[in-house]
C-alpha cells in the first residue's frame, strides 16, 4: 500500500507542475541531443526533456556530469547515462520517466525518489540507483542486470525483470504487478534480509516468478538458490489472491550460469505455484 500511495503522489506532483515548468525560472527544457559533463551542468534547474524538430530527444550523462534539480523525460525521449550524478532532494519532484520515454543506466549515481510509468522503460546494467526508491507503475517496464538498488515498488501493470545486481531495503508489489527474478544478491547481510511483499490487500494480483534450484516458501520464508547461484532466505507475504511461481530445474554441474539463465525462458521444466493467504498457501506442480 505504501508504494502505490507514494506512487500516485508523485504521479500527481509531476502532472501539477509540468504544465507551468517553461513559466517557472529555474526549468531548462532539452529537446536537440546534449550530452552532459563537467562543462555542461545543471545542479539547481528542473531539466525537462522532450521531443524536438528533429524528433525525439536523447540525453547523455558521463563521468563529472550531475543534474541536480530533477529530471523529467518526456515524448519519447532517452537518456543514457555511463557516469555523473542524477541527484534530487525533497524540495524537488525526483526523477519521472514518462510517455514512452526510455532510460539506459550503465554507470553513475541516482539518488532521490525515480519514478517511471505511462509505457517507459529503463534498462539498468550498472550504476547505483541508491537513497530512493525506484517506483514502476501504469505499464512501465524495467530490466535490471546489475548495479546497485534501493527499495523497488512495482503496482499498476508495471513489470520488472531482474537477472542481477545488488538489493538492499525491499521488494514490494501491488496491483496487478509482474516481477520475475533468475538472479541477483538479496542478502546484503544475514541479519538483515530483503522483505518480499507481493500483494498487501486482498483486490491485488500480483505475480512473483522466481527461477533457479531448490525454491521453496516456509514458515513466512523464500529459500533456495538463484539461477545465478545467489542464496535466497528472505521473508516473503503473499496476498489472498497474488501468486508465486517457482521455476525449479536441477541443479547444474558444469553448464555456464549465464548460458542457464537465457534457457530459463524456454525452459521451464517444474514449476511451483503458491497462492492465497501467507498462512493458507495452496500448492500445484506442473
Amino acid at each position: 500500500m505504501y508504494f502505490r500511495v507514494l506512487l500516485w503522489y508523485l504521479a500527481a506532483a509531476f502532472f501539477v507542475t509540468l504544465p507551468f515548468a517553461s513559466a517557472r525560472a529555474g526549468t531548462i527544457e532539452i529537446t536537440t541531443d546534449t550530452v552532459i559533463d563537467a562543462g555542461n551542468s545543471f545542479a539547481d534547474d528542473r531539466v525537462i526533456v522532450r521531443e524536438g524538430d528533429d524528433g525525439p530527444t536523447t540525453l547523455t550523462i558521463v563521468d563529472g556530469g550531475l543534474l541536480g534539480g530533477g529530471v523529467t523525460l518526456l515524448e519519447g525521449s532517452h537518456l543514457e547515462m555511463t557516469g555523473g550524478t542524477i541527484m534530487t532532494t525533497p524540495r524537488v519532484s525526483g526523477f519521472a520517466i514518462l510517455d514512452n520515454s526510455t532510460v539506459s543506466i550503465s554507470g553513475g549515481l541516482v539518488t532521490g525518489n525515480t519514478m517511471l510509468v505511462e509505457f517507459a522503460s529503463a534498462t539498468i546494467t550498472g550504476g547505483a540507483v541508491i537513497e530512493s526508491s525506484l517506483l514502476v507503475g501504469i505499464d512501465g517496464r524495467v530490466s535490471i542486470s546489475g548495479g546497485q538498488m534501493s527499495p523497488i515498488g512495482v503496482s499498476g501493470n508495471g513489470r520488472v525483470s531482474i537477472i542481477s545486481g545488488k538489493f538492499s531495503v525491499g521488494l514490494s508489489a501491488d496491483d496487478t504487478a509482474r516481477i520475475e527474478i533468475f538472479g541477483g544478491d538479496f542478502l546484503p547481510s544475514e541479519l538483515d534480509p530483503i522483505d518480499f511483499i507481493i500483494g498487501d490487500t486482498m483486490n491485488d494480483n500480483v505475480a512473483l516468478d522466481v527461477h533457479g534450484f531448490n525454491l521453496a516458501t516456509t514458515d513466512g520464508r523464500l529459500t533456495g538458490t538463484l539461477a545465478d547461484g545467489s542464496p535466497l532466505n528472505n521473508p516473503i507475504s503473499i496476498s489472498e489472491n497474488s501468486n508465486v511461481f517457482l521455476w525449479n530445474v536441477p541443479e547444474p554441474s558444469s553448464i555456464a550460469m549465464a548460458i542457464l539463465v537465457a534457457a530459463f525462458y524456454c525452459l521451464r521444466s517444474t514449476r511451483v505455484r503458491i497462492g492465497g493467504h501467507p498462512h493458507k498457501r495452496h500448492w500445484t506442480i506442473h
